[in-house]
């Protein structure tokens, strides 16, 4: 005999939902991975005379900075829209960061690469709310 705990409209929801919200992962997991290889990077970089810090404070910085202009860009051209442009500006701000062969590359690769988590990070909260129906919000 089986037994579900998750009704049919909770098991829909699980469903649509853990594709937006493994974007916040991913994003938040973007800060974490490059702090760990700040040791190497200042080796690998070490005659340009700038902070291999960077790398890690530009890709807060645009995250920080265009978190709220992308979430006003989710309400005027549709939340879905705004998510997969961030995920594309992400993954071209990491595929840069691959091929960067200075460290002002690095770090300029890092900061378009904050700009796509700052949609990743918003969109998917927007989403929720858009999905959940007024009736079930807060409870």
């Amino acid at each position: 005999m089986s037994v579900s705990y998750i009704s049919s409209d909770q098991g829909k929801a699980l469903t649509v939902l853990s594709g937006p919200s493994l974007s916040i992962v991913l994003a938040s997991l973007g800060t974490s991975t490059a702090a760990v290889t700040l040791s190497e990077l200042s080796e690998s970089f070490q005659d340009h005379g700038i902070n291999p810090a960077l790398v890690v404070s530009a890709y807060i910085l645009a995250t920080t900075a265009f978190i709220v202009p992308v979430g006003r860009a989710g309400d005027l051209w549709g939340r879905r829209t705004v998510l997969v442009v961030s995920l594309c500006l992400y993954t071209l701000g990491a595929l840069l960061a691959l091929q960067a062969p200075t460290l002002p590359m690095l770090i300029a690769s890092r900061f378009i690469q904050g700009m796509g988590a700052a949609g990743m990070m918003a969109m998917p909260l927007a989403l929720v709310r858009d999905f959940i129906p007024s009736s079930r919000v807060g409870r």
